[in-house]
């Protein structure tokens, strides 16, 4: 269905909702007229969207559809310090830690005493919307890292989990080609890899940049506006990432994993159609105008979906950005995007049979080997099926599977194995191991 609603992108193209967002106050002054919205960061609850502007230091906490049914309400919460609420902030990035609780937001950059280098800063905030003061700085913490240029900075944050040593980073995306804003390149994404400096009684904490590592060359943007991580129960390693881009209005999907060295994670693609046009305007005479033009922030809602949200757009740009910008009428919006994941795997029911048996399957006789003896190497590789393995297993023979048969970004259409067969007409396989029942599948949108 959306494909017929947007011919005119060259890449396969992602349905969408619209949700737009309003804060109500009856003390209008103490809140800016209009929400720059750089990022977004999706409850672990699933109850409430945190958002971050750049013109205000406010953090904006917008409920979803399953918040509602518990009572959500949409709401600013305040800075600890009031009298920042209606200055600028700067903030562009968002990441949530899953150790403590608490939330990392960077400021894109910061004037130092230096003429003309710009350094971002992390605040590591704990957010509890039922407090009087919602939000509780933890602790302020610089980057080590210098910028040319005080707009061309740090556009994207995220928290990844080292399992091998058991140390946690920040992932800091830089907004420019190589981070450097003089920079022409069009596929030079990179990422700093940062490791917090605890502060002493000589010295403040610092963010220490280890090393960097670079989005794959294939990724063709003229800037890096967000990063999503799509975390797992257990933050495990690979997994997919996400990755905007503000100037082309596209979209990156790809893998990142786990290195046992320096620089300790690194980002691959999934396939040759990795990069996804946002839908572009499709009336008479646009000649596909892009309309999205200022996604600033992206986060994952599920295995299959994302959410974007939008920066105010610029007063040069074309009139379909402006109509798509935060200030549509009311203060924000929310670009949820329903992503088409290609090959599925869905594992479950219990059954009786030690060997594998395939009970269902309309794929070649080759594919179908190869989704047996890919499911034989993750059973020995994990150690058989377990609560605990359960999630790596279920990665492992999608990756496998994706690296062998890629094809278009397709979607998954249901957990439920009926419903999956009788809404497919794609290839799918049904295999029974080791008391285990196991479905992959490819969908179609």
């Amino acid at each position: 269905m959306f494909k017929s609603l947007f011919l005119c992108s060259t890449l396969n193209l992602i349905g969408l909702v619209v949700s737009k967002c309003v804060f109500r106050y009856d003390e209008v002054e103490k809140s800016p007229n209009r929400f720059e919205a750089s990022d977004i960061v999706l409850s672990r609850d699933g109850h409430v969207m945190y958002v971050v502007f750049d013109n205000t230091y406010q953090i904006g906490a917008i409920c979803t559809a399953l918040g509602r049914s518990f009572n959500c309400t949409d709401r600013l919460l305040d800075w600890p310090d009031s009298s920042l609420n209606r200055k600028k902030s700067g903030f562009e990035g968002m990441t949530y830690n899953p150790t403590n609780g608490n939330h990392f937001v960077i400021q894109e950059s910061i004037e130092t005493d230096v003429k003309k280098v710009f350094k971002a800063n992390v605040f590591e905030i704990h957010i509890n919307t039922k407090a009087s003061s919602p939000i509780r700085i933890v602790e302020s913490c610089m980057v080590n890292w210098e910028f040319g240029s005080e707009n061309k900075g740090f556009e994207g944050l995220e928290f990844a989990f080292h399992r091998s040593s058991g140390n946690t980073y920040l992932l800091g995306l830089c907004e420019a080609n190589k981070c450097d804003h003089k920079s022409a390149s069009i596929n030079d994404g990179r990422i700093v890899v940062l490791k917090k400096q605890k502060a002493t009684t000589t010295k403040s904490c610092l963010w220490e940049p280890v090393s960097t590592f670079d989005l794959p060359s294939s990724v063709h943007f003229n800037d890096y506006s967000a990063i999503s991580i799509y975390h797992q129960e257990s933050y495990e390693l690979p997994t997919y990432v996400a990755v905007t881009s503000q100037e082309n209005s596209q979209l990156w999907i790809g893998l990142i994993e786990e290195l046992d060295q320096a620089p300790f994670f690194d980002a691959s693609s999934l396939h040759k159609t990795t990069v996804y046009d946002l839908p572009r305007a499709t009336q008479a005479g646009s000649n596909c105008q892009v309309k999205y033009c200022n996604i600033e922030g992206v986060a994952w809602r599920g295995k299959n979906q994302l959410i974007l949200v939008s920066d105010k757009a610029k007063s040069d740009q074309h009139i379909d950005c402006i109509e798509k910008d935060q200030s549509m009428a009311l203060n924000c919006f929310l670009l949820i995007l329903f992503l088409c994941l290609s090959w599925i795997l869905i594992e479950g029911g219990t059954i009786n049979q030690p060997n594998v048996i395939v009970r269902v399957s309309n794929m070649t006789e080759s594919m179908k080997q190869d989704a047996i003896r890919i499911t034989k190497q993750a059973f020995v590789k994990f150690h058989g099926y377990s609560a605990k393995s359960r999630s790596s297993v279920a990665q492992y023979i999608r990756y496998q599977f994706e690296s062998l048969h890629s094809s278009s970004w397709q979607c998954i259409l249901g957990k439920d194995y009926a419903l999956s067969i009788a809404s497919e007409n794609e290839k799918r396989i049904i295999l029974d191991i080791d008391r285990v029942s196991i479905l992959i599948f490819k969908g179609k949108c």
